[in-house]
């Protein structure tokens, strides 16, 4: 699995170079969560991105995609359309419903 190019499909999702995005905002293109206090905001980009990929790094291969990315803000079906476009065309394979995050 290459989770860094799963972190950059989620940012790319949650319009995370768009400055009027949450995930912009709060320089998190993951939208991740803290437990207690909600979204985390992140000092840089660069911070957000690396805590993305590290989190990207820990799920396991055997969940599909779509199961996996809903703490990510992927949570309608054009979102996840939209990410396995962004995955199919920096791999030039095909990913769909049935992806599993070891596809990637």
């Amino acid at each position: 699995m290459n989770a860094e190019l799963l972190a950059l499909a989620v940012a790319s999702v949650n319009d995370a170079l768009n400055p009027e995005s949450e995930a912009f905002k709060l320089l998190n293109p993951g939208l991740l969560s803290h437990y207690r206090h909600g979204r985390r905001r992140y000092s840089s980009f660069q911070a957000g991105l690396h805590g993305l990929c590290t989190e990207m790094a820990k799920l396991d291969c055997r969940f599909l995609l779509k199961d996996a990315l809903l703490k990510y803000g992927i949570k309608d079906i054009e979102q996840e359309f939209l990410l396995y476009d962004f995955l199919a065309r920096a791999t030039g394979k095909e990913f769909g419903s049935h992806s599993k995050i070891g596809d990637v």
